[in-house]
């Protein structure tokens, strides 16, 4: 973008920093002014979205931040790398998914697995299993950790 469309851009979003009386038009077209009111009225809805997309990004790299800095702290205390205390704390606590949990899932959803053997489509269902079970336990783990800092 050149310098002088920045300019002109940040210009056109602080104009309301800026005004004062009547609508100021921020463009004409021909005779027709858009005012800073029009523009702003078709702008709301989507910078609001962009602003809870923003807030949702933010949030959830947080939430990932205060995890890592949890779980390398109790490492640190019980004198662990993070990654043996997960592998304690997640991967051996994980129960693995019995066939019997596992064959009704296949049966329920066996034609999104057209071209594969049922064995391979069972190892699939098994790992999708344990992979949300994993999750499940981190997530109890982060939890018990947050609740072990609150005062």
């Amino acid at each position: 973008m050149k310098p002088a469309h920045s300019f002109a851009i940040v210009l056109l979003l602080s104009w309301p920093a800026f005004a004062a009386g009547p609508a100021m038009p921020v463009a004409t077209i021909g005779t027709v002014p858009v005012t800073q009111d029009d523009l702003n009225r078709a702008v709301g809805a989507k910078l609001n979205r962009i602003l809870t997309d923003e807030y949702n990004l933010r949030r959830g790299v947080l939430d990932e931040l205060i995890a890592e800095k949890l779980i390398d702290a109790e490492a640190a205390r019980r004198h662990l790398t993070a990654e043996e205390l997960l592998k304690r704390e997640v991967d051996d606590k994980v129960v693995a998914p019995r066939p019997e949990d596992i064959e009704p899932v296949y049966e329920g959803v066996a034609d999104r697995y057209a071209g594969m053997s049922k064995e391979q489509a069972l190892a699939q269902i098994a790992e999708g299993m344990r992979r949300s079970r994993s999750f499940a336990r981190w997530t109890d783990f982060v939890k018990d950790l947050r609740d072990a800092k609150r005062p």
